[in-house]
């Protein structure tokens, strides 16, 4: 397991993202009166918890597929982000402010891991590549 930059880049993209992912769909459940003690909340924000920590153990481990996971993963945080971004009723207030802020970081973020996903996969083909060659 060999740890480069890019997978530093990818782990550091993700938890960024996945943490503005789960405080903007807090916000946004309690934004429409939802229990944030409901089993509801707490699925999306167990599945944001397992997507995040799926895309940095993969990373880690450096697997054949470890890109598309990121890519898609980020993709999802991305869509997330920015719907909560685009659907905050109070924008003017502090704390919509704070959403909005919080939204934009997780977005571009998010836009970040996808970059950084494809820059993934393109190290692990052209490393295989390589010891094929050999």
């Amino acid at each position: 397991m060999k740890t480069n930059e890019n997978t530093l880049k990818v782990i550091g993209a993700a938890t960024l993202a996945g943490l503005a992912t789960i405080i903007v769909e807090l916000f946004m459940y309690h934004q429409v009166g939802v229990s944030l003690t409901s089993g509801t909340v707490w699925g999306r924000i167990a599945f944001m918890v397992v997507l995040v920590g799926l895309i940095i153990g993969l990373a880690l481990a450096d697997w054949r597929f470890d890109g598309y996971v990121t890519i898609v993963g980020m993709l999802l945080c991305a869509l997330a982000n920015f719907g909560g971004f685009s659907q905050v009723t109070d924008r003017l207030s502090p704390g919509g402010l704070a959403i909005q802020l919080i939204a934009i970081s997780g977005f571009l973020a998010s836009l970040a891991g996808v970059w950084y996903g494809i820059i993934q996969r393109k190290n692990y083909t052209a490393r295989k590549l390589k010891e094929r060659l050999k």
